[in-house]
């Protein structure tokens, strides 16, 4: 963008003048990289007898702000100086093709927004946006962080947020792709894709979980055996991926891949470096733990680091049975691999001296 465009809309209870508005005309023209001082396709100003006001409507855009109104009577759904109140409100007034905007303050007590196909968000920096629930088969992206969760549970629903999501990422059908979340990711049926995480990852009933680009640092207890845990129970093969990460547990004696299959998983991790050097008393640490004997593992270009204290003995890759795990490039690994485990492939190189 040549330019952003700044209005305080939060401290204010009175309308525009019409020098504010040539002055928001300008920077709006900025932000676009038009000219729209004179474009009346965009633009339309009408003056009263009792004031200088001049409307900014902006074409396909929709405007939330604390001090707006959701009373509509006579007003323009995309008039910039008569922005809504509510987020409800305004996605109820929005069709295809509309961009809602949300100024700064605190929208998170209202109800989780189930989103309208085609209709996207700009959540502006200072913006809390209440919850997403998508229920319904639509496409939407969001621009900026969502102030709580987000869940997606259709399975046509194809939605992303290209920010952070406070709570929980949650995809039991459909797709749903966020930069990271502060709470913990789940995929159980659907296909979720996030950078870094808050507390855990789960992964159940042939859903599918992409982690990209992550670099994280978890100091939280796994509550359910790992801090990445998969366990299906379905015909469709659950799958996790992860590309170009470093991911790291600093919590004691932690599994940090946990695959508990009764039927089919699939595990590719590419370029990644896995950490867990917290091991307690007589306790260790375990990379990644294979349970069952449908998995699918492949691994390319991976350091594993883990961690043994008296005698506790430390794994990078566990296995119950036996294993077949397929190598690209190198796997670097600080401690033994299971018996149980067939390399297909580069062998892996043990040193205990690998840092990262």
């Amino acid at each position: 963008m040549a330019g952003e465009l700044k209005l305080d809309l939060g401290n204010t209870e009175r309308e525009l003048t019409s020098g504010e508005t040539t002055n928001l005309r300008k920077q709006l023209g900025l932000e676009l990289g038009v000219d729209i001082s004179s474009r009346a396709d965009i633009l339309s100003s009408t003056a009263t007898a009792n004031s200088a006001l001049q409307e900014l409507l902006i074409a396909n855009t929709i405007f939330v702000a604390k001090n707006g109104t959701d009373t509509r009577a006579n007003l323009d759904d995309h008039d910039l100086s008569k922005p809504f109140l509510t987020c409800t409100a305004a996605l109820a007034a929005a069709t295809s093709g509309d961009l809602i905007v949300v100024w700064p303050g605190n929208y998170s007590t209202e109800s989780a927004l189930t989103g309208a196909d085609g209709v996207n968000w700009e959540i502006k920096e200072g913006a809390i946006s209440p919850s997403f629930l998508v229920t319904i088969a639509i496409s939407f992206r969001v621009y900026g962080d969502v102030g709580g969760y987000f869940r997606v549970a259709n399975t046509l629903a194809d939605v992303e947020c290209k920010g952070h999501v406070v709570g929980f990422a949650h995809c039991t059908a459909g797709k749903l792709k966020i930069g990271s979340s502060g709470g913990y990711i789940k995929a159980d049926g659907g296909n979720l894709t996030c950078g870094n995480f808050g507390t855990f990852a789960e992964i159940t009933y042939g859903g599918s979980l992409t982690i990209e680009g992550a670099t994280m640092i978890s100091d939280a207890p796994p509550p359910i055996g790992g801090l990445l845990y998969m366990s299906n129970n379905q015909a469709t093969p659950c799958k996790l991926t992860i590309r170009n990460s470093r991911i790291e547990s600093t919590y004691e004696n932690v599994t940090l891949i946990r695959s508990a299959n009764l039927t089919a998983a699939e595990i590719i991790i590419d370029n990644t470096t896995l950490i867990a050097k917290n091991a307690g008393t007589d306790g260790a640490t375990i990379g990644i733990s294979l349970f069952g004997d449908a998995n699918s593992t492949q691994l390319k270009n991976c350091t594993v680091i883990t961690a043994q204290n008296g005698t506790g003995v430390a794994k990078c890759i566990d296995a119950t049975s036996a294993q077949t795990v397929y190598i690209q490039g190198v796997l670097n690994t600080t401690h033994a691999l299971d018996a149980d485990i067939d390399w297909f492939g580069m062998d892996p190189m043990i040193d205990p001296g690998f840092t990262f």
